[in-house]
């Protein structure tokens, strides 16, 4: 049996985990590493527990409890080059049998389960998301994409489960107290996915078979849960997609656990 928690996932923090009879795969370590533990306890897991871990990318939001983590614990960490790189000049130092890098766009046979990445575009170097299969089930997580390009859907392979980005609505985002540079960062090229540019993307993957959908990364003060539902639901109603299920993420504890 495979399952999936987003552990939380939004501005400030997101990590989420991939359980199987053999794997336990931490995507993404934000916040602090007691709070990512006790989010693992209330699912019966520890962080000692884990087999792996995938980094995404490098900001802070996704990786805070990284150097702790490498500190206290044996696990081999899993990203780009770029991320690498940039995790090394943040003065986060692992033993280099620790550091796996992984090469966008190819396969992965890691023993229990198969990982492929693929380029996201977001304002840091070489950001990835994730491609799992594992126990026969097709995973994907992708979220910090600036814009949808073209063929960004073939780099997709979930069928089981996507957990991803709808993180701002563009009225709200324009009308908040951020900063103007802060905001016109989310909204370029390299920044976050609106709810609409989200919804009409994974719409299109539901028409060619994705069964279970996960919204994740809302923002704290241009989303809210049921604007990111509502614009996704009616989305797919209006293109007559009834059979995908969908869930949202919880910016600050566990989302519902999806079993596959």
């Amino acid at each position: 049996m495979v399952s999936f928690t987003s552990l939380y996932s939004g501005s400030r923090k997101n990590a989420s985990l991939i359980s199987s009879e053999n794997s336990d795969i931490l995507i993404d370590c934000g916040g602090s590493l007691k709070s990512l533990n006790d989010q693992l306890n209330r699912l019966g897991k520890d962080i000692s527990e884990i087999t792996h871990i995938f980094i995404t990318h490098s900001h802070s939001d996704h990786i805070a409890a990284l150097k702790t983590i490498i500190n206290k614990h044996d696990i081999k960490i899993y990203a780009s080059l770029g991320t690498h790189e940039e995790i090394f000049d943040m003065g986060i130092n692992m033993h280099k049998e620790n550091r796996v890098v992984l090469y966008p766009d190819t396969w992965y046979d890691l023993g229990t389960f198969s990982v492929c990445a693929f380029i996201t575009p977001h304002d840091t170097s070489e950001p990835f998301g994730y491609n799992f299969e594992i126990e026969g089930k097709k995973i994907t997580l992708a979220t910090d994409i600036g814009f949808i390009f073209d063929g960004f859907e073939n780099k997709i392979t979930a069928k089981d489960l996507l957990f991803f980005e709808s993180n701002h609505d563009v009225e709200m985002l324009k009308k908040c107290n951020r900063p103007i540079h802060i905001i016109n960062r989310i909204l370029g090229k390299k920044g976050h996915l609106c709810n609409c540019a989200s919804a009409e993307f994974t719409a299109r993957l539901a028409k060619h078979g994705l069964k279970r959908l996960m919204l994740g990364h809302l923002s704290n003060d241009a989303n809210t849960a049921d604007l990111a539902l509502e614009t996704t639901r009616k989305c797919f109603i209006d293109n007559n997609l009834t059979e995908t299920e969908i869930y949202l993420a919880s910016r600050d504890g566990l989302s519902e656990t999806i079993f596959l």
